[in-house]
């Protein structure tokens, strides 16, 4: 069978032993895992991993059925196979990031391993190519987001799926057995399952066809439709959940979808230029990075976005003139970092931010395979002019190694907590009012009240149109400085900002509640649950409006359907228990508290007003002085427990 090679391949040396070969990618692994493993110590963040485990009911409901975790897109995305390991990890681990993060890293090293073992065979056993491409690929310190950061499970699973195929591809391309091929077919449909942005494996499929000199006959075209078909349907997923969701993306502004009705079609050619120009330099020179890089003012752009066509138009060029030269090597690798960043090119405005580390974690093995090629060339060259640089060439190799050491560690300390992480952002883009947003989310999670606030109101200093900014700061008032008519003042600033804020509706409904305004705030809990039907404190505090307005079925009904949403909450099934024993329904209402305390068996308040009062009433007497005693227990300086336990002592007696 005749075999196809590269030019790289006509250059590689005599096959590495395998000794050789072992004790580098073990090397390479080790090293990988020294410089990342301080993410074990990480801890979760509030960038997305609220919606991706910690408020994830499709992770944390441990009987959510398959069928749901399949058909559920989760933060605007679909990616079943991420959301399923990571509803593993909450089976084996429940909320200990340590287990995420640990999940995270293995997978980043076997990647790393993946891209070894890739590029040795795609170059014909080039063990020097081979082991600069996964050093640079492990260790680059713009990687580190995709390996610490939670939320992205996605990318270091869908790269590893994507990886395998394309070695599977390759061993196809060599063997012709059709078993080759249907594992690539299949690890592509898991690579699709775990992040869309695997579609464009058919394309890489051909350029590595491309770079093996294989030709593009009918065959070979024939062979790669079922995985055009694949791409095109998880492609028309992706995109109808975009759009589907385009109008949820006021329940995140910030987080979402940038609107790009801020910019028109020449800054969105501008920003498409700046973006695939600056994942370059960020590759050669990895400093300033930031977790969030924001879009600039579109109204005042820098000049560097209006160069970055010109320079875009020269590289561009080259890739045609390196193209007409029959420079594979290098042509195949500018051509797959095009290929994996270009749906990431920010023309449509899709995300928050300009430019993400994250989205370099495989396209920087097309740029990584250039560098290795070019210094291969060097090390194996014959002409003395060239040979000489061999060393000089090794030295800068190995000075970058270092260099990137040194800043992938400093960077992975960075995800160590939200704290830290927004403070970084907030070093590099101090106007970003979205940092100091999350920042004051983090600092009101610590306790730290004073700086919670003083980023609010930085945070709506820079954008009088935060909502989120508004509401923050409104929970702040509420419920630690006491003053409900700032709370309030917040939350109406935030409806003006965005009127299908349904949160907002129902947390001035809960203030109205308490001062007695109920017209108002029923109104406010109706328009919230009209708004997302899935916010059980807004069920659970309009039932108790019903239940204090003598409309106790209308309660229990609300009280039921907080509990559906929200089943581990203690004061729901109190709630409910009250409105059942309001309807003289003390059976019901015994249940409904007993399964209260097994919730939360130190609150004194329930084994008093609930399940002893019930079984009291239910003539359980002894049941009842029992549950009087714990309660007295659980508080002791409360009289009211010592009197009904006396009495229901009392009748105790009267029984004997």
């Amino acid at each position: 069978m005749k075999k196809h090679h590269t030019q790289v391949n006509k250059a590689a040396p005599a096959p590495p032993k395998r000794a050789l070969l072992w004790l580098s990618i073990a090397a390479i692994a080790a090293l990988t895992f020294a410089v990342l493993s301080p993410s074990l110590q990480a801890g979760f963040t509030n960038w997305d991993d609220n919606y991706y485990v910690t408020d994830n009911p499709l992770v944390i409901n441990t009987t959510v059925p398959l069928a749901k975790i399949a058909t559920t897109p989760v933060a605007l995305n679909y990616h079943p196979l991420t959301v399923l390991t990571l509803a593993l990890n909450y089976q084996f681990g429940k909320l200990d990031p340590a287990g995420y993060h640990a999940i995270n890293l293995i997978l980043h090293l076997l990647n790393t391993i993946l891209v070894f073992f890739f590029i040795f065979l795609l170059t014909r056993r080039n063990l020097l190519m081979a082991a600069i491409v996964a050093l640079f690929f492990g260790i680059h310190p713009v990687h580190v987001e995709s390996v610490t950061w939670i939320s992205e499970r996605k990318d270091v699973l869908y790269v590893c799926f994507f990886l395998a195929g394309l070695i599977t591809y390759l061993k196809y391309s060599d063997t012709k057995k059709i078993i080759w091929y249907v594992a690539t077919l299949l690890l592509f449909v898991l690579s699709c399952l775990s992040k869309a942005m695997a579609v464009v494996f058919p394309v890489a499929l051909l350029l590595v066809d491309y770079l093996q000199g294989i030709k593009w006959n009918r065959t070979q075209l024939i062979n790669k439709i079922p995985f055009f078909l694949i791409a095109l349907i998880f492609g028309v997923i992706a995109v109808k959940i975009q759009l589907i969701n385009i109008a949820a993306v006021k329940m995140q502004p910030a987080k979402a979808i940038a609107d790009i009705r801020h910019f028109n079609l020449l800054q969105r050619a501008l920003f498409f230029c700046y973006g695939a120009l600056m994942y370059m330099v960020k590759m050669v020179y990895p400093f300033n990075l930031s977790s969030f890089y924001p879009y600039p003012d579109s109204n005042n752009i820098p000049v560097i976005y209006y160069l970055s066509p010109v320079i875009f138009i020269a590289v561009a060029g080259w890739l045609v003139y390196l193209f007409r030269k029959k420079q594979k090597a290098v042509v195949f690798g500018l051509l797959f970092y095009f290929l994996c960043i270009l749906l990431v090119l920010q023309f449509f405005s899709f995300g928050a931010a300009i430019i993400a580390d994250r989205y370099s974690y495989l396209s920087y093995i097309g740029l990584f395979f250039v560098v290795a090629y070019l210094v291969n060339a060097v090390w194996q060259s014959k002409q003395q002019r060239i040979s000489r640089f061999k060393y000089p060439v090794m030295l800068l190799v190995v000075v970058a190694a270092l260099t990137f050491n040194y800043q992938a560690y400093a960077r992975t300390l960075v995800w160590m907590n939200s704290g830290t992480l927004w403070t970084d952002v907030i070093n590099n883009y101090p106007n970003v009012s979205l940092a100091y947003v999350s920042r004051a989310d983090y600092y009101k999670s610590i306790n730290d009240i004073e700086h919670t606030l003083a980023d609010y109101n930085t945070a709506i200093q820079l954008d009088p149109t935060n909502r989120d900014a508004y509401f923050g700061r409104g929970i702040l008032y509420s419920l630690y400085y006491k003053k409900d008519d700032l709370a309030v003042a917040d939350y109406t600033a935030a409806l003006k900002i965005d009127t299908g804020f349904a949160q907002a509706y129902a947390n001035r409904g809960m203030i109205y509640l308490e001062h007695g305004k109920n017209d108002l705030a029923l109104t406010d809990f109706n328009k919230a649950l009209t708004l997302d039907s899935t916010i059980a404190d807004a069920y659970n505090d309009r039932g108790a409006l019903y239940l204090s307005a003598g409309k106790p079925g209308n309660a229990i009904a609300d009280d039921a359907k907080a509990i559906a949403h929200n089943p581990s909450n203690a004061v729901y099934y109190y709630n409910l228990a009250l409105g059942y024993k309001t309807t003289g329904n003390f059976e019901k209402a015994k249940q409904e508290f007993t399964q209260g305390v097994q919730l939360a068996p130190a609150n004194a308040e329930l084994y008093y007003n609930m399940i002893g009062i019930c079984n009291d009433s239910l003539k359980q007497y002894k049941e009842a002085v029992a549950n009087f005693s714990k309660a007295m227990e659980l508080n002791p300086n409360i009289k009211d427990f010592i009197t009904n336990r006396a009495f229901a002592e009392a009748k105790v007696e009267n029984i004997k």
